[in-house]
């Protein structure tokens, strides 16, 4: 199912004894189209760490785990005060205002597979000349058929490049598209 497709998630569904993000925010992540990617909500009892994702699912964590991440960062561990922040992107290990943090990206890489494989399709994505030439052409403020037009290529072709569909563009097309982004194919490889 398409996240446009998924039904809008009820936050009444959450544990009462989890520590949620700010009101605001946990209504932003609920919303997210990555929210499956989001903590909203992380509750601690008997060694384990519950998250609560932006989907309402579920994820179990051996407390040790965070417990770990803490001292790594030379602070005692307080888990009772796992606390999800930043929309749901990090985690705070603790009550203090100076507590460590933890990536939700990290936890989920380590903990769910299926998280994992969605960041490695995104890394794939956001990684090459493909997504050199999106990052610019946004950066610029040019739409796909602007890009286009401005390189003699059709949208098509630069839709193709762009998602990667295309391994190894001809040399010539690569000098079109750096020229229409005012920029050189060497620059535009590294950007």
């Amino acid at each position: 199912m398409s996240d446009s497709q998924r039904a809008p998630v009820d936050e009444g569904t959450l544990p009462a004894p989890a520590r949620r993000l700010p009101e605001q925010e946990l209504r932003e992540a609920l919303a997210a189209e990555n929210r499956e990617d989001l903590v909203v909500a992380a509750s601690v009892d008997a060694g384990v760490v519950t998250l609560y994702r932006g989907t309402l699912e579920a994820l179990t964590v051996p407390a040790e785990w965070f417990a770990e991440v803490a001292e790594a960062a030379g602070t005692a561990p307080d888990l009772t005060g796992v606390t999800p922040t930043d929309h749901g992107q990090t985690l705070r290990l603790g009550r203090a205002a100076d507590a460590p943090e933890v990536s939700t990206d990290a936890v989920l890489y380590e903990f769910d597979a299926e998280a994992r494989r969605r960041m490695k399709d995104r890394l794939r994505r956001d990684d090459g000349l493909c997504a050199s030439i999106r990052r610019l052409r946004k950066q610029r403020g040019l739409s796909q058929e602007e890009l286009a037009d401005a390189s003699g290529l059709s949208r098509r072709e630069l839709g193709r490049i762009e998602r990667g569909e295309v391994e190894v563009p001809l040399q010539k097309t690569v000098e079109r598209v750096a020229g229409a982004l005012s920029t050189t194919p060497s620059e535009l490889a590294i950007f």
